[in-house]
């Protein structure tokens, strides 16, 4: 099961597994997103009810809303974000709330996002924390001492490149030292 972007075509999946879109999902578009939540419990419950999944394991707070209301009844929410506390994120916020109380485990992927639910005491023995860092993977790769090129500092830029504003901000502060500072980008997006 997987949402499609507008701006992200390429399916990156084996053709020898089943995929079922569960709609196209904008960004900051949240209130447009009840409908397709809506479409993904139904379709995922009426699969769940003829596999019988044991558990789920979802990757965001929509996703982790889906399982749950799909019926599958042991969950796990990975967190790889800390959510606003404005606008929608308040809305996000009390969902996270209820539902981290139903869910079986916690995923943090920081260690500094604990001081983020430091008021809730009650995920205190639902919390595991694995950091994203592939450092530890690639022992054999020792990191470099000098972080400079040719007398310049390197910055990297790596991943889905979907957020204008940061990065333009850090192309033009690019341009404007680009004696000192070089950038290395990598990915795709918009």
């Amino acid at each position: 099961y997987y949402y499609s972007r507008s701006y992200y075509k390429q399916n990156h999946f084996n053709n020898r597994y089943k995929k079922i879109n569960l709609g196209e999902i904008k960004d900051k578009k949240y209130h447009k997103r009840f409908s397709i939540i809506k479409k993904a419990v139904q379709t995922i419950r009426k699969d769940a009810n003829k596999m019988q999944p044991k558990l789920f394991y979802a990757f965001s707070l929509d996703l982790a809303v889906i399982g749950f209301f799909a019926g599958i009844k042991i969950g796990f929410i990975e967190i790889g974000d800390i959510i606003n506390n404005k606008g929608f994120g308040r809305l996000a916020r009390i969902i996270e709330y209820l539902l981290f109380k139903k869910i079986q485990g916690i995923i943090f992927t920081s260690p500094a996002f604990l001081y983020h639910y430091k008021g809730w005491k009650f995920i205190n023995n639902k919390v595991y924390v694995i950091e994203n860092k592939l450092s530890s993977y690639f022992t054999s790769h020792k990191r470099p001492k000098n972080y400079k090129e040719n007398g310049r500092i390197k910055i990297g830029l790596l991943g889905l490149l979907r957020y204008e504003r940061p990065i333009k901000m850090l192309v033009n502060f690019i341009k404007d030292n680009t004696k000192t500072v070089k950038l290395i980008c990598y990915g795709d997006g918009p």
